[in-house]
């Protein structure tokens, strides 16, 4: 994943009500883009979580191979083993990586599906009336001046 990608995907989460129209015609890309990216995201889970099988199963060999001959060799002695094996910790470091990875790209997709939801909501709140294209843009004016104030007084 690339941190731009996922930073520059996270911004389109905000709603500009003035912008409904944009917003719309731009949803459905933003959330293909991070529907592929939750999907190659899975694909390097699914490739990490294959790695990390086999590093165990080559532990687990390499320890039964090198205690074999120290007597009594039990199953917990040998995963005792497995867990601490260099190769095996690189790559459960690198499955727990690509989870965290995966888990922010099925987030971000659900929170597009919801933006999906809520700009619908704005649009009938419009429509009804309850809120206009002014009382948008005099609230947005509001916050405009609260952030300039705030950095005026740095």
């Amino acid at each position: 994943m690339s941190n731009g990608e996922y930073a520059k995907l996270k911004q389109s989460l905000l709603i500009d009500p003035m912008r409904l129209t944009e917003e719309l015609v731009e949803l459905p890309q933003v959330a293909q883009e991070a529907a592929e990216q939750a999907a190659e995201a899975q694909r390097e889970r699914d490739t990490c979580k294959d790695a990390l099988d086999m590093a165990e199963a080559d532990a687990d060999w390499r320890a039964r191979d090198r205690l074999s001959g120290a007597g009594r060799l039990t199953e917990a002695v040998i995963k005792a083993e497995v867990v601490v094996d260099d190769t095996v910790i690189a790559a459960t470091t690198a499955l727990r990586d690509a989870e965290y990875n995966l888990n922010l790209w099925k987030s971000l997709a659900d929170g597009l599906r919801t933006k999906s939801y809520a700009i619908g909501k704005i649009a009938d709140l419009i429509a009804a009336g309850y809120t206009t294209p002014n009382s948008i843009y005099a609230e947005r004016r509001i916050n405009v001046d609260r952030e300039r104030k705030r950095l005026s007084e740095r």
